[in-house]
């Protein structure tokens, strides 16, 4: 991650190639959400796979959460609806979550639908 912060965009436009995003890894990386944006809008438009999930902190572990729309209720660490919300709408997403965190099938559905709502509340789903 630390590589795409000074690599020219135009290697991988000139090449055509397309870059999976890992939100919870950049999240990591960043520690703020002004450094996550600005790397991400530098790298949007090469975007084609979405690694979607929060980050919940244990001490100094880390655990991948699903996305939901009220972080409390996960104990994680991000507010995902502004980076969902900015997210390319021809990226596929794929949701992750660490085995060590056991999200019930209504966590999962709470999490597909708090994703959905925000990619097609502008028409773009």
């Amino acid at each position: 991650i630390g590589w795409l912060r000074n690599a020219p965009t135009r290697i991988f436009s000139d090449a055509g190639l397309h870059i999976c995003w890992d939100v919870g890894d950049h999240l990591l990386a960043s520690r703020l959400e002004e450094v996550y944006f600005a790397q991400f809008t530098r790298w949007k438009h090469l975007i084609s796979i979405v690694h979607l999930h929060n980050v919940r902190m244990e001490g100094r572990n880390y655990r991948w959460t699903p996305p939901h729309p009220m972080r409390s209720a996960m104990d994680a660490e991000y507010n995902l609806s502004r980076i969902v919300d900015q997210l390319p709408r021809h990226a596929a997403a794929v949701f992750e979550y660490t085995p060590q965190h056991v999200a019930t099938p209504v966590a999962i559905k709470t999490s597909f639908n708090f994703v959905k709502a925000l990619t097609e509340k502008d028409g773009n789903a």
